[in-house]
């Protein structure tokens, strides 16, 4: 096995500018980053594989393609390297669909929809034994038998998958869609929403059936304890259908590392303020005129 180096993160996902070699225990409170990557296809099957006898951990087990983020990489290219090196395939467009703190590390979990050919697989010897399709009950199944992994999320997974509301976190080359939404947004941002902000604030795109339905911006806090949700917008077409209440779930999801959610919310979007209580937010004594048309509510969940 070739040497493999780790980025170290504390426990709010900032990193340390520590290093860690594969191989060595880490030290209480220090995390690395790990990628689980799920590939469902059109007919709700899932791509499951077998590993390897050699593994040194839990060798023999089913499992979905995994490994560690190393230095240099963003959880997606981790993904994406995995997928190539364990199964030789190319994943088009994965999607995070949450992630899970573990003993020492960030699980971030993608799912690809993608129908993968079982003729186009190169398998990685080392890691991999035997790849195949299986459904949901047949992963259950596994898992009561104690011969599947992640077994911790699979009720995560599933729903996900099977759902046809979709939360994806957007690049720069999604600004125009973003950008198109926004002017049509009660609370237009103007030049608030640049590209270049994509590298600092996370920007995610609500698709409901493939189909944008909104966006949502999110504002890390400097601690990384609390992340403040800015703004959730569904276009006027798509909604009463509990688009934002399930979208935000799904981005809180996102951030189990955060000790508080703040939602901002403008005084007379009373249908916001009542979402916002039944998702478990609580309004606070504090508001904010922005000008003589916007005044910011501030609602917190801890």
């Amino acid at each position: 096995m070739n040497l493999e180096y780790w980025e170290i993160y504390n426990r709010h996902r900032q990193k340390t500018n520590n290093i860690h070699k594969r191989g060595f225990p880490l030290k209480e409170g220090e995390y690395h980053v790990v990628v689980h990557i799920w590939i469902v296809n059109s007919k709700g099957e899932y791509l499951i594989q077998k590993r390897s006898e050699s593994c040194a951990v839990l060798p023999g087990l089913w499992a979905v393609t995994g490994g560690s983020a190393i230095c240099g990489e963003t959880s997606k290219q981790a993904c994406l390297r995995e997928t190539k090196e364990e199964l030789g395939i190319d994943l088009k467009a994965p999607n995070l669909a949450f992630t899970v703190i573990r003993r020492n590390n960030f699980c971030d979990v993608w799912l690809a929809r993608e129908d993968v050919k079982l003729s186009d697989i190169v398998m990685q010897e080392e890691e991999v034994a035997e790849v195949r399709y299986a459904t949901k009950e047949e992963i259950y199944k596994l898992a009561a038998q104690k011969n599947f992994m992640m077994q911790i999320y699979l009720n995560d997974i599933f729903e996900i998958a099977e759902s046809n509301l979709s939360v994806k976190r957007a690049s720069p080359e999604d600004f125009d869609v973003i950008a198109q939404m926004n002017v049509n947004s009660p609370r237009f941002y103007g030049k608030d929403i640049t590209p270049d902000k994509f590298d600092r604030f996370d920007y995610y795109i609500i698709c409901l059936n493939g189909e944008a339905a909104g966006f949502a911006y999110v504002c890390p806090k400097r601690s990384r304890a609390v992340f403040q949700i800015e703004y959730i917008y569904i276009l006027p077409e798509y909604r009463r259908q509990r688009i934002a209440l399930r979208a935000l779930k799904r981005i809180e999801k996102i951030y189990p590392q955060a000790k508080k959610f703040v939602l901002k919310i403008a005084e007379t979007d009373r249908t916001a303020a009542a979402l916002s209580v039944r998702a478990g937010y609580k309004k606070l004594n504090f508001k904010r005129t922005i000008n003589c048309c916007l005044v910011l509510e501030y609602y917190e969940k801890h």
